[in-house]
């Protein structure tokens, strides 16, 4: 008695498997793995940057949720599960009355200049009519090389606000784009 081979069916078993696998992935839930696209539109911001020129040696800066919507911004970054938040690419204009300006990198003293753990981003909600408010010295720019601004120097920010939802904040509906304050000038007093 002769055994016969069983015959080899994989030629049609590869399609079959890839057609049914392809059907559970059309209808599986993809906003789970989706990644998420920022909020962006042809229109202004949904936030505005104000700037105001405290006195010689401190500004005052604030973000205001302008939109009938509910928004959210990377804002910067959080170091060592929440202990420490840094914002990310703020930038000071500082044009004298001569014209010949100059632009600084926000980055106070007791910012980390090394990283040893985690660094995760810093989402800021910004409920309909929410402001953030911050103030901060002339020597939080670029290391304290301004101790106090020169009276009569026009100042303005420029804040690009970028960054990446994680996975676990998915989805979330959020900004990015550059911010332009408006000019003070500082005070003689």
């Amino acid at each position: 008695m002769q055994l016969k081979r069983p015959a080899f069916v994989w030629p049609a078993a590869v399609p079959i498997t890839l057609v049914v696998a392809l059907g559970f992935w059309a209808n599986s839930p993809a906003p789970a793995t989706a990644r998420p696209i920022p909020l962006q539109s042809a229109e202004s911001p949904p936030v505005t940057l104000r700037l105001d020129c405290v006195d010689r040696a401190n500004v005052r800066f604030e973000i205001t949720n302008v939109r009938a919507t509910d928004t959210s911004l990377p804002l910067g970054s959080a170091f060592g599960n929440g202990q420490k938040y840094t914002i990310n690419d703020l930038h000071l204009r500082i044009k004298p009355p001569n014209g010949t300006g100059a632009e600084v990198h926000y980055w106070p003293r007791d910012y980390p200049f090394v990283i040893g753990g985690r660094v995760d981003p810093w989402f800021q909600a910004f409920p309909v009519g929410a402001v953030f408010r911050m103030s901060a010295k002339a020597e939080d720019f670029w290391l304290g090389r301004y101790p106090s601004f020169t009276p009569g120097v026009e100042l303005s920010l420029r804040w690009n606000i970028s960054g990446e939802t994680p996975k676990n904040l998915f989805p979330l509906v959020y900004w990015t784009g550059t911010l332009i304050s408006n000019s003070c000038t500082v005070p003689s007093q």
